[in-house]
């Protein structure tokens, strides 16, 4: 017995909620051709062989609107996410914005809690949204994507096993750092799904749509090729050259986030 951490509701059968959806990841080794299960979880530094879950969703949530995002984004993995997409090559992305988007946040959700992070917070005013009770609410979130192009690993890395031809193989979630002059420094979450990087900024209520904008400006000017994605539209061309999927890799390992006492 417990609280469940989307609905409130307090429940008998408390259930698991994996940090990946299982049927997507079967999709991931399948498209990867791989044999052994691999996350890597940054609270341990480690890779681990079975995949992360926490035990605090009760049932009705996680096999009801839960499980309909996950069967989303298996939908978008068969159409889109399945492709390494080569650099320079344009894709006409297409999908369900506030979908997407509460799938996104879902797995932000999922992350933050199995790491305890800092930013769990920030997800209990969204949770109408996730939980399609409430489009309203999600308009704090802005949602930008953009494309990861395959690169060569340093020949350093390569005899780490490292292979010379990096490709962007793996599913991720993690955080960002982005200053904007003015406004000063915020902390968005980053969803990579193989070729495909979404970036979400977080904004509160206070921050007027100038400083909404100005962010949106400085942010499309300094990522290479992201687009900002918005419900108005269900299709965007996207430009395969954002950032290598090496340098990717790398700076989701180096990338920390330390909080002020």
């Amino acid at each position: 017995m417990g609280f469940c951490s989307y609905c409130g509701e307090t429940a008998f059968k408390i259930t698991k909620e994996h940090l990946w959806p299982t049927k997507l990841h079967s999709r991931l080794m399948t498209a990867n051709k791989q044999q052994e299960n691999a996350f890597w979880l940054r609270k341990l530094d480690a890779t681990l062989g079975v995949e992360p879950t926490i035990r605090d969703v009760c049932a009705p949530c996680n096999n009801g609107f839960l499980s309909n995002l996950d069967g989303y984004a298996c939908t978008l993995f068969d159409n889109s996410f399945s492709k390494i997409v080569q650099r320079y090559e344009t894709v006409k992305f297409v999908s369900d914005y506030h979908q997407l988007k509460r799938w996104l946040l879902k797995v932000c959700y999922n992350s933050a809690r199995v790491h305890t992070a800092f930013d769990v917070f920030a997800y209990q005013p969204l949770l109408p949204y996730i939980r399609g009770v409430s489009d309203a609410t999600g308009r704090s979130v802005h949602l930008y994507a953009h494309l990861t192009y395959p690169d060569t690993a340093p020949a350093e890395r390569v005899k780490d096993g490292v292979p010379r031809l990096f490709e962007p193989t793996s599913n991720r979630v993690g955080f960002m750092n982005f200053t904007v002059p003015g406004v000063g420094r915020k902390v968005m979450r980053t969803v990579h799904i193989r070729s495909y990087s979404f970036f979400l900024a977080f904004f509160e209520p206070k921050e007027t749509s100038a400083v909404r904008t100005d962010f949106d400006s400085q942010f499309l000017a300094e990522i290479p090729n992201a687009v900002r994605l918005r419900p108005s539209s269900s299709a965007v061309s996207l430009v395969c050259d954002g950032w290598s999927a090496w340098d990717s890799f790398e700076g989701s390992r180096v990338n920390q986030i330390v909080v002020e006492e």
